[in-house]
Parts: C-alpha cells; structure tokens; sequence
C-alpha cells in the first residue's frame, strides 16, 4: 500500500535545494555529465525532460528504505502553507550526483546521498496547514518536519472515502479537506483527466543502470518490448482516428485509452518473456481491475456517463494464452497477445 509523506523546505539549505531539485527540474544533461548511478534511470523510472529529486543523508538510511514507488508526498514550501505534492518514481544510492546537486552537511560532511525521485505536481493555489491538519485528524500544534512519513492512523484518517492517496490529495486542491468529504467541482467544471498520447516519449533505450524499484517493467529488454507494443497500440488507435490518449492526474496511471464511438476502452500494456509472463499478467489483471475501479469512481463523482470496456495487451504470446484468456473473459477483459494489427483488433480496434 502506498505510504504518505511530507518534505519541508521551508528556510535554509533546504528551501534552496527544493527550489532547485524538487520545484524546478534537474538538468538531464548535467546528470549524464556527473556519470553516477542516477543517469541509469533516464527515461527507464525517471523521465529524462522532468528530472525531480530528494535526499537523506546516511543516517536517514531506515526512512530511505521505508520509502518505495508510488509513495505520495506532500510538499511543504512556506510558513503553514503546502505548495505542491508528488509521486515517488525511483531512488538510488549515489554520493556522486547527490554531492554534485547538493553539496555536503556543513556539520558533518555528509552527502545527501540516499536519492529519491519524484513526480511533481503544483497545487493551483497553496493549501493551508489547517486544512491538512484536518485531514490527518491532527490538532492545530502539527506541522511537518523535515523528510518523515504520516502515522498509520493519520493516513488512514485522511485516505478515508478515497480510492487512493493521489485522490484524496487533489481534493486538498479543491477545497474538500474534511476526511471523506465529496470533492467539488470548481466552476462546475469536470478536470481534465487525459492528454494526447505522447508518441515521441516510446524510446527504446540501453539498460545501463540498476532500478532499486521492484519492477519487472524494468528487467532486461521487458522495458523495450513494453514501449513497442504500447507504441504499436496507439498507432493502431491513431490510424482509426480514435485519438489514444494518456492519464492526467486525478485518473488512475493506465497506460493508454481510448474511444472507439461504442466504448472507452483502458488498456495495460506488458511487455512479457518466458521468464515472467505469469508474474506479468497477474500484475496486470489486478492493475487493469484497480485503474477501472477507480475510472468507474471518477466518472460516477463527477457525473461522466460512458460504458468502458478493460483491455490487457502482451508483447508475446504467454505459454498457456488459453488459460489466461478464460481468467480474463471471467472478469470482463479482453486479452490480446502479440502486436500483429489482426490481434490489435480484438482489443475493439
């Protein structure tokens, strides 16, 4: 389950280097240029347009482990003000980029070399500490400090009545900060939820570095083979001008979407070999079945009446395609196998 954390950077060193790292992005080009093991991650975990980052020092080594992919943060940036939250992407050991970025603790000579990176995302306008103490059930004498997590029932209080962390942090943008409250609609207006396919963003690479994430997305060529048969979908999408389109927060991270004038159609895409078809088409069915979960939650808040339809499309055919068909069919997804434009088909294309 995804844990709930704070950074503060609210005076100091640490308002300095959140401006530089955390609220700005970090040049691609000067971590390819430092050579430590950071520049592994571009554009394998870490987008190389949009490179965010935080550190620990050594010391800090048990909140560093406790901190996985998917965590959600919130930033706070002011006095009593939070001005932005993220998603954590990846972390990695590197004294190297980190002494590079940051420079070292002027007490003790420490690097802040216990990395993380993240997906970060401005609130449209700073949300008050009140508010969150609310949300967290907290009294008016909390605030955050420094790099730690939420208390279980803290976070409990505040992901109550939400389908996930990411939601009940946008309704911190919309107002509704009482723990389960609906989340509003601003000027009666539905969020944007999606943006165009990003075709150039598909790039094969050459896995150089390690990921610390425990992804089997980023094992050997499984990465490739995933942004091939991702690309070849949206094409086959785009070529019956079906518009594919990509999530943007609040929706839940599919991979792809799109309409085919009878059904919305949400789809995950694996890349599969013969060593991990079973472990990635698990992964995928209780993926897909979450992402829908929360579409269906969305459309139903916000008053969007659309009938979607759940597709999950492999690199390869798995050994027992049959087997894994049945298991999908008996939970209303369509598996497709391979990316020939005759299987593309089965997926509504």
């Amino acid at each position: 389950m995804s844990k709930l954390f704070f950074l503060t950077g609210v005076d100091g060193v640490a308002k300095v280097n959140l401006e530089a790292t955390v609220v700005n992005p970090v040049s691609a080009g000067d971590i390819a240029m430092i050579g430590g093991a950071t520049a592994g991650l571009l554009d394998v975990t870490v987008p190389a347009a949009d490179v965010r980052c935080w550190g620990v020092k050594p010391a800090r080594q048990g909140a560093w482990d406790s901190i996985q992919p998917g965590d959600v943060g919130l930033i706070y940036t002011a006095s009593k003000k939070f001005g932005y939250w993220a998603t954590v992407l990846d972390k990695v050991d590197d004294p190297l980029t980190a002494t590079s970025l940051w420079g070292t603790d002027a007490s003790d000579g420490a690097a802040w070399s216990l990395m993380f990176f993240l997906e970060v995302t401005a609130f449209s306008a700073p949300v008050d500490l009140a508010g969150v103490q609310t949300a967290l059930g907290h009294g008016t004498g909390w605030f955050p400090q420094g790099f730690g997590f939420a208390s279980e029932a803290a976070q409990s209080s505040f992901a109550q009545g939400f389908g996930a962390l990411d939601e009940a942090v946008l309704s911190l943008d919309s107002g509704a900060v009482a723990p389960g409250g609906p989340v509003p609609i601003a000027g009666g207006v539905v969020p944007v939820m999606e943006q165009p396919f990003d075709f150039a963003g598909q790039k094969l690479i050459t896995l150089s570095g390690a990921s610390s994430a425990s992804n089997p997305e980023v094992v050997g060529d499984t990465l490739n083979k995933h942004r091939t048969t991702l690309l070849a979908l949206a094409k086959a999408a785009q070529a019956k001008n079906y518009d594919p389109v990509e999530p943007k927060k609040p929706a839940p991270n599919y991979d792809i979407k799109w309409n085919d004038g009878t059904h919305v159609w949400i789809a995950e895409v694996k890349g599969i070999t013969a060593q991990n078809e079973t472990t990635q088409l698990r992964l995928a069915l209780g993926e897909l079945l979450e992402f829908l979960h929360r579409q269906k939650t969305l459309n139903l808040k916000y008053g969007i009446n659309v009938p979607f339809k759940g597709a999950i499309v492999t690199s390869d055919v798995p050994s027992v395609a049959d087997r894994w068909r049945d298991v999908c069919t008996a939970y209303g997804i369509v598996l497709v196998c391979g990316t020939s434009a005759s299987e593309l088909n089965l997926a509504g294309l």
